[in-house]
């Protein structure tokens, strides 16, 4: 994405120049996107931040920090402070994305200060060093005869008006019981965020092929607020079970 927009911007020739070496440079900065926004009058939160990153970067709400990425491969939610978006007036969104490469000679430089060794990696004629250090597809780094362009940008980012609590991930387990002629469900929310309050209830809900409710079961989670300053907010995971005498459900 930021070769894409320097092109744009007549600062590189085409797509393919960014494969040359006197392009290399632009792997080796850091690059800031920015956007200024208003809030809609109906929006009263909580608000999240959802967004996919590539790679290592950080997301800043009105010069605070709201959250950080290290992975290219997975979706990110970050709470937002009550008191950081404005209403009645401009907000700005940040993205600073930090160079690939410098991160991984980073990483790599204090993993060895710390451990007394170096993690081995392959190296390539074309390629960067330590690329094994990071979330991100190796084959960017130049991997046998492929250029080296470790591309780096916004996949995707959202700022969302939210429930007083969310769930990021859901995990379910059916397991059969002997003959077949019983199951047993394991349903586990993981990263339940939840705004100004420290306890929620999740109920688990089994239904028929028609429809109707057949199960419900209900559970109650303490949670622990998160330790970063202007964050009121409090994580969760549950686990729910529930026992089915009938595997035709």
């Amino acid at each position: 994405m930021t070769e894409t927009r320097l092109a744009a911007f007549r600062r590189l020739l085409d797509s393919l120049f960014a494969c040359l070496p006197e392009s290399r440079w632009v792997q080796r900065c850091d690059w800031s996107f920015e956007k200024i926004f208003t809030l809609p009058s109906e929006a009263t939160g909580p608000f999240v931040v959802e967004c996919r990153l590539d790679a290592v970067a950080r997301v800043f709400i009105n010069d605070t920090l709201v959250g950080s990425t290290e992975s290219e491969f997975r979706l990110y939610s970050f709470s937002v402070p009550s008191k950081c978006l404005h209403q009645s007036k401009h907000n700005k969104i940040v993205v600073e994305i930090l160079s690939p490469v410098e991160y991984c000679i980073q990483r790599s430089a204090k993993f060895s200060h710390e451990n007394d060794y170096m993690i081995p990696y392959s190296e390539y004629v074309n390629g960067e060093k330590n690329w094994n250090m990071i979330r991100k597809a190796g084959c960017s780094f130049g991997w046998d005869w492929g250029p080296c362009v470790p591309n780096m940008g916004i996949n995707q980012i959202h700022i969302l008006s939210v429930p007083a609590a969310v769930a990021q991930t859901l995990k379910v387990i059916c397991k059969m019981g002997q003959s077949n002629r019983s199951a047993a469900i394991e349903a586990t929310v993981y990263g339940i965020r939840a705004h100004d309050i420290l306890d929620v209830d999740a109920k688990l809900t089994i239904k028929d092929k028609d429809g109707k409710v057949v199960l419900e079961q209900t559970s109650h989670a303490l949670g622990l607020p998160f330790v970063r300053p202007g964050l009121e907010v409090a994580e969760f995971d549950i686990t729910l079970f529930a026992n089915i005498s009938d595997p035709d459900l």
